[in-house]
């Protein structure tokens, strides 16, 4: 029999100029920086941290926020899961509150580690 070859390492593709994280912060910034100044023009001032929350809170259709998320059978490996991390949990901290990240993968034991890691990333703070 012939020897295995160790499997190639999963190197994340990257899509220039995206990042739905990001989006999603300045889209909070410049609802907030409205908020915070409706507010102290109206004499009811408020801190720039209460509008941040403000704005986290208040339901719109802006296109940084999302009810839902799905991404159906592109997470094979852990190994991508590791090399995702980032974008992952960007991707999750862009739902609006309530809204759902819908990983879709195979049945099997090979995908346990899978769900693991997605459960414990989702769990995890980030700053």
């Amino acid at each position: 029999m012939g020897r295995r070859r160790p499997p190639v390492p999963h190197r994340a593709p990257r899509v220039a100029g995206l990042d739905i994280g990001e989006v999603h912060r300045r889209r909070i910034e410049l609802t907030a920086s409205n908020i915070y100044v409706e507010h102290n023009a109206d004499d009811e001032p408020i801190s720039m941290a209460q509008a941040r929350q403000y704005a986290r809170q208040w339901k719109r259709n802006a296109p940084s926020a999302y009810d839902l998320i799905l991404a159906p059978n592109f997470l094979t490996q852990v190994e991508m899961v590791d090399s995702l991390e980032m974008e992952l949990h960007s991707t999750m901290n862009s739902l609006t509150p309530g809204g759902v990240f819908i990983v879709m993968c195979a049945h099997g034991e090979r995908y346990e580690d899978i769900r693991r890691h997605i459960s414990r990333l989702a769990s995890s703070d980030w700053p």
